[in-house]
């Protein structure tokens, strides 16, 4: 077996097992989810025939049957309420927590797919709990969770912090919903497709 033939059959092996998480219709947000992953795969090489793979027509697209637990730190409530319109009618478990202490401990006792992280909170800031979030996932040997960095910080020195300190991807308040939305979708493909290759190379 030459080694393109090797290639294809594991890109097909791997559009099989995510195929098989894809199931239902009604959430344009996972429908888009499931494409952009296979489109990663150098599936079809576009996202019109990634759609054709799992189905998609219209309204009537696919979703996961996992449902992402998203980690919404953020102390103030206008801005709590914004996102949460934002995804109200996105298929998502959303939990807000108003600090860095508590978005840690929250953190350890449960599992997030993606954590949205205000920088400037009381008691502990965003930078400090985005290093104690690494920190924690390198001694329990889990992989990174994407965290996206939402704060009114446009200045070059605070964005390159906020990745210094570990954040995934900085959007700067007010954020719209179409970024938001985008932001979310493209590190939650991502989480799942190397999520997936790891477990097809093990």
């Amino acid at each position: 077996m030459d080694t393109e033939q090797s290639y294809q059959e594991l890109k097909t092996t791997l559009l099989e097992d995510i195929i098989q998480k894809i199931m239902g219709c009604s959430s344009q947000f996972f429908e888009n989810l499931a494409v952009d992953t296979i489109v990663k795969m150098g599936y079809g090489g576009s996202r019109k025939e990634a759609g054709k793979a799992i189905g998609q027509s219209g309204d009537n697209g696919a979703v996961l049957t996992v449902v992402p637990n998203i980690l919404l730190v953020e102390d103030t409530d206008d801005n709590n309420d914004l996102i949460k319109v934002y995804l109200k009618s996105k298929q998502v478990h959303l939990e807000v927590v108003k600090d860095g202490k508590a978005a840690l401990d929250r953190f350890k006792q449960s599992h997030f797919d993606v954590i949205l992280m205000d920088m400037q909170m009381p008691i502990m800031n965003g930078y400090d709990a985005t290093v104690a979030i690494r920190e924690y996932e390198q001694e329990e040997g889990r992989a990174p969770t994407p965290i996206i960095a939402l704060t009114a910080d446009a200045v070059k020195s605070h964005i390159e912090r906020s990745f210094k300190c570990g954040v995934t991807a900085h959007l700067t308040k007010p954020v719209a919903k179409k970024v938001l939305i985008e932001t979310i979708n493209t590190h939650l493909s991502q989480q799942l497709y190397e999520k997936t290759t790891a477990k097809k190379s093990a």
